[in-house]
């Protein structure tokens, strides 16, 4: 498993490596398929004591989109591929959820299923990078982290494909169904 920034020049060093890393099981000849998945939809969950206490979530990503997909959901990708190899040999894959949302479209889903008002702050890239050094997080991610919301910033994120549907055998879960199923952890 990759990521969706992964390439060759993008700005983030752990987003090179992933790329690097790529290339080096590509070279291997053992036969390999690339998952390059968006954000999860249970990075949320990191989310919900603001979402509880302040009825906000804090990020840098700006007007810039993606369709975050489910732990759950890329598992179900992984066996499809497990089961069928030959099939998959070889190929790259952006495994995404059903729909491609900017953050204040997300925060207004929050609302909508909490009953309650979220509210999306976007964060300047460097407020974020401070905070994230409050809680001891390396360099190393904090400078990745950057370079990520940077390129959400660009759309580099924005893409829905059907990899879930036609891998996985099932539809992604959708951001509605995700809060509503931990409506306990977010409200």
């Amino acid at each position: 498993m990759s990521q969706i920034t992964a390439r060759e020049d993008h700005p983030s060093p752990a987003a090179r490596q992933h790329w690097l890393s790529e290339r080096v099981l590509d070279w291997s000849g053992i036969g390999v398929t690339h998952l390059r998945p968006p954000f999860f939809l249970e990075n949320f969950l990191t989310l919900a004591k603001t979402v509880r206490n302040e009825s906000k979530f804090f990020f840098p990503y700006g007007k810039g989109k993606h369709a975050p997909v489910c732990g759950e959901d890329l598992a179900r990708v992984i066996v499809g591929i497990l089961v069928a190899p030959q099939a998959h040999r070889g190929k790259t894959y952006t495994p995404t959820g059903p729909q491609s949302l900017s953050m204040n479209e997300m925060a207004a889903i929050f609302g909508r299923v909490l009953s309650n008002r979220v509210e999306y702050v976007d964060l300047p890239v460097e407020r974020w990078a401070q905070i994230l050094a409050q809680f001891q997080m390396t360099p190393y991610l904090i400078e990745h982290l950057s370079r990520v919301a940077e390129a959400h910033q660009r759309g580099e994120f924005d893409a829905e494909t059907d990899v879930v549907q036609r891998i996985g055998g099932a539809p992604p879960k959708s951001l509605e169904t995700f809060i509503a199923e931990n409506r306990a952890t977010f409200a």
